[in-house]
């Protein structure tokens, strides 16, 4: 093999290696985790300025995934990747229950924005565990995840337990599909444990 094609290899191998690390579920510090759940809440407020019928939906929901930049490009090649807080509603104030990551395939039906928020809203405990179990889930071929405008989750009804909104950052959105989306979840990581990772299976959210 020449010298210039074992170069590319191990380029290639490098470029794998900084993917996945950089595709973690768990941000790696203290402090990046602390960072993305101050993003997540601020980014929840003002989903719920610019939709005032959200607050309802959320208080009678089981739990919520809330992810501040999904961006598209990087090291995912053609898709996209974005980290996200998961909170149950056990507890007054929501129970911080882990991190989630969203991978894999670009969503249709955003005009003019690079980048968006999205918002997953379980509807009964069992829709939560069945996000949170530990493995892979991934969304069917027809969902779609509904554009956040003032309005318009006082008319969304829960598909499979889940219902999705979308918020573009800067641009504009059309509800969109969400086919080829995947998540994945990590508990809170604990002192003894800094970064868990769940054990791999696979689910499928709502199919419209």
């Amino acid at each position: 093999m020449r010298i210039s094609q074992i170069a590319l290899v191990i380029t290639l191998m490098l470029l794998v290696v900084l993917g996945t690390a950089s595709c973690s579920t768990t941000p790696a510090t203290s402090q990046q985790q602390t960072a993305l759940t101050r993003e997540a809440d601020a980014t929840l407020e003002t989903m719920l300025a610019r939709d005032h019928d959200l607050q309802p939906l959320l208080e009678r929901s089981a739990g919520y995934a809330i992810f501040p930049n999904v961006g598209k490009g990087g090291l995912i090649v053609g898709g996209a990747f974005g980290r996200g807080a998961v909170y149950g509603k056990a507890e007054t104030p929501p129970e911080m229950l882990g991190f989630a990551r969203v991978t894999q395939g670009s969503v249709g039906g955003i005009v003019g924005a690079r980048s968006y928020a999205l918002l997953l809203i379980f509807e009964e405990k069992h829709d939560l565990d069945r996000f949170t179990a530990g493995g892979e889930v991934a969304f069917g071929a027809e969902a779609t995840a509904i554009a956040l405008t003032e309005g318009s989750s006082a008319t969304t009804r829960f598909d499979n337990g889940v219902a999705v909104f979308a918020m573009p950052r800067g641009g504009l959105m059309a509800d969109a599909s969400l086919s080829g989306q995947s998540f994945m979840f990590d508990k809170v990581p604990s002192a003894e444990s800094p970064q868990s990772t769940g054990e791999t299976s696979t689910a499928n959210l709502p199919t419209n």
